[in-house]
């Protein structure tokens, strides 16, 4: 029986930029995350609940049933295109954070020396 089954796959449905290195142990802290959300429509997110539209504003991803066409060519992108714009988010939504931590411990990057 199970030689007439077909496996798909596997697909990327998931994407990560950081300003820190993946094996960094505050990574999560400094992270955005590109999503697939069916199709070639891809969310530029936090990890939680808000996403990037292409003003560059963020805000609170709606619930699946309370998207409107709208809402969704505003706040999704091509995956060339999420791929291309996560990086300037990334630095544009956690610079000034990462430069504190760098002031309160000049250590910060070099964490895996201690």
């Amino acid at each position: 029986m199970s030689d007439d089954l077909t496996v798909y796959g596997p697909r990327p449905t998931e994407y990560t930029v950081s300003l820190l290195p993946h094996e960094h142990p505050e990574f999560r802290n400094f992270r955005l995350v590109i999503q697939w959300r069916g199709g070639d429509r891809w969310a530029i997110t936090d990890g939680f609940h808000q996403c990037l539209s292409r003003s560059g504003e963020w805000g609170w991803e709606a619930r699946p049933s309370e998207r409107e066409d709208e809402w969704i060519a505003d706040n999704r992108f091509s995956l060339d295109e999420a791929i291309e714009r996560a990086p300037q988010a990334c630095i544009d939504s956690y610079a000034d954070s990462y430069a504190a931590c760098l002031h309160k411990w000049p250590d910060f990057l070099t964490w895996e020396q201690r």
